[in-house]
Formats: C-alpha cells, sequence, structure tokens
C-alpha cells in the first residue's frame, strides 16, 4: 500500500532528461508528464471524498458507502498509476505506440468522472445517461453552470413532449402518470420549478410501481410481494427478488453503480446481467432524499433549476426502463 510520501516522491523526481530532444525521449517525457498530472488529479479528487467540501452534516448510509468505495476506486488507481511511473514501462510504452495516438490516453480515464464526490455523492448525477460529458467533468471540479442547465432544459421538455408521453399513452398501465408529467411541463413554463419537481416525483413513482407489479407477474414471483409491506419504493427496490433479466453494456453499469475498477479488470465481458433494482438504483439516493423531505412538508429542501434537471434526466432512465421490457 502506497503512502503520501511514496506518492509525493514518485511526483517529484524526474525520469527522463528534459534537455534530450530525441523522439523517443520527448515521448517519453509527454508520457511522464502525462502521468504525474493524471496522479495529481487522482489524488485531488482522492481529497474531495474525503474533506466532502459543500456537505454539511452527516453521511448516510448510500453516501458513506459511496464515498468509501470513491476512496477505495481511487487509491487503487492511483497505485496503478504510479507502477506505470516506472522509466522502462513509459519507454516500452513510447516505443509501441504510434507517434498518432496521444500518450496521454488511458481506457479508464473515465474513473475520476465515475468516483468524483461531487458526481457521485453531493450531486449524485453520475447515473444520467443524457448528461454531456462536459457537464460531468465541470461537475467533478465542483462547478455546476445553472445557466447552462437552464438552457438545456427546453430539449428535455421536447424530449418529453415528443418521445415519453406518447409512449406512455400507448400503454393502458402507464398512461394515468402522464397528466402529472404534463401538469409538471406546465409548472416549469411558468418557472415553479420546485411544483415541476414534484409533480415529476409523483410520475416516476407510480411508473416504476407499476413496471414492478407487472415484473413481479412476469418473472412468477410471489404475489405477495404486491401487499402494503413494500409500499415504500425503497422496499419495493430492495426487498423483492428480482431477476436478472436487464441487458447492460458494462461501460453504462459503471456510471449507475460507480464499480469501475474491480468489474473492469475483472470481468471480460461487454454485456452484464442486471436487476430492475441495481438499474433504478439511484431512485434510492437522491431521489428518496428529496421524496421524503417533501412527504414531511419541508419545500424548502427542494432546490430548483439543479433538481429539476436531475428528476427529469431520472424520468428519462425510467422511461428507458420501461421501454426496455416493453421491448422484450
Amino acid at each position: 500500500m502506497l503512502t503520501i510520501g511514496d506518492i509525493q516522491r514518485k511526483i517529484e523526481i524526474q525520469l527522463f532528461d528534459l534537455n534530450k530532444t530525441d523522439s523517443l525521449n520527448l515521448k517519453c517525457i509527454e508520457r511522464e508528464a502525462s502521468l504525474k498530472n493524471k496522479i495529481n488529479r487522482t489524488f485531488r479528487c482522492l481529497l474531495d471524498n474525503i474533506d466532502r467540501p459543500g456537505f454539511e452534516g452527516e453521511l448516510n448510509h448510500w453516501q458513506k458507502a459511496k464515498t468509501e468505495r470513491n476512496i477505495q476506486n481511487l487509491m487503487v488507481y492511483i497505485e496503478k498509476l504510479c507502477s506505470l511511473l516506472d522509466e522502462e514501462k513509459i519507454k516500452l510504452f513510447c516505443e509501441n505506440h504510434d507517434s498518432i495516438i496521444p500518450v496521454q490516453y488511458e481506457t479508464d480515464e473515465f474513473i475520476l468522472l465515475v468516483n468524483s464526490f461531487y458526481t457521485s455523492v453531493l450531486l449524485d448525477i453520475v447515473w444520467a445517461s443524457d448528461i454531456s460529458i462536459s457537464d460531468l467533468l465541470n461537475i467533478t471540479k465542483g462547478k455546476i453552470d445553472h445557466k447552462n442547465l437552464e438552457r438545456k432544459l427546453p430539449d428535455k421538455i421536447r424530449q418529453i413532449k415528443k418521445e415519453i408521453i406518447p409512449f406512455l399513452k400507448k400503454q393502458k398501465r402507464y398512461e394515468d402518470y402522464v397528466i402529472s408529467i404534463k401538469q409538471s411541463i406546465d409548472s416549469y413554463k411558468h418557472k415553479i420549478y420546485k411544483g415541476a419537481s414534484l409533480l415529476v416525483l409523483v410520475a416516476i413513482e407510480g411508473l416504476v410501481r407499476r413496471l414492478g407489479e407487472e415484473l413481479i407477474v412476469k418473472q412468477n414471483l410471489d404475489n405477495s410481494y404486491l401487499d402494503s409491506e413494500f409500499n415504500s419504493l425503497d422496499l419495493f427496490l430492495r426487498k423483492i427478488p428480482w431477476k436478472n433479466d436487464i441487458e447492460i453494456e458494462q461501460s453504462e453499469l459503471m456510471f449507475l453503480t460507480g464499480d469501475y475498477i474491480f468489474k473492469q479488470e475483472r470481468n471480460g465481458e461487454s454485456i452484464q446481467l442486471i436487476n430492475l433494482k441495481t438499474r433504478l438504483d439511484f431512485l434510492r439516493r437522491t431521489f428518496k432524499k428529496e421524496r421524503d423531505i417533501v412527504l414531511h412538508g419541508n419545500m424548502v429542501g427542494l432546490g430548483e433549476i439543479w433538481d429539476l434537471y436531475r428528476n427529469y434526466s431520472a424520468l428519462y432512465e425510467v422511461y428507458l426502463t420501461i421501454k426496455y421490457y416493453d421491448e422484450k
């Protein structure tokens, strides 16, 4: 296990002569600088998970578990980078890579996006498949461009109107929730962002429950799982033994779960099988927190632009899940 001193010494030692200008040496210098930059960035990301900037109070169960996993993943990544920061390994890398391939390239660059305290805990948005990489990169640095997100909301509204609502209206079991979604859009148009969030939270919970009720039948699960014991969305997703029947790309799964290093290196399969709980587990985190805040009458705890952006993203993920099962 590396110590902070070990990491610092690795960064401070200059492996290649900066005065030599032959092609291979220049590539090696660039490669060395790239690795050191990544170590520094990863270390800053690690410190964010330790210091928890912007977070007040105690971490809840999932936040604590995610932070601990982030730290573990980032430590493994730092150790990997430090092992690559070796003169012979750098020479070998540069001798075997064509010059048109940037030496900065690493297949696991996205690990900082997945394990950032900001994206995975404080704002909990890394699961959203429709968020841009540029926005995620800014969020990893603790920067949220609210004006940029506000500019993107009309596109989300168009997506809901043209794609999600027509699909749900064709499905008898889901059409009841279309009115809540439409009312949410109307609230958004009048800039009543908290009201829009509240209405879409209601629709999401209803849609997930309807989907789950159908799956209980389709997956031949015990009908007792329809009982009131599982009234909360948390229990509904967590306690019912859903079958692994959702095929998902490993690259997509890493953003849903944050478990990137270990799955990526342990299993060579590109397709994984997951269940409903894993697919929608993000609804048990910040979404659940917001739902509970609203149910207890504390609308002060519900934000505006950011929360609406995230909740519309959650609606899209629920729609994709319903659509997946419908196509099956």
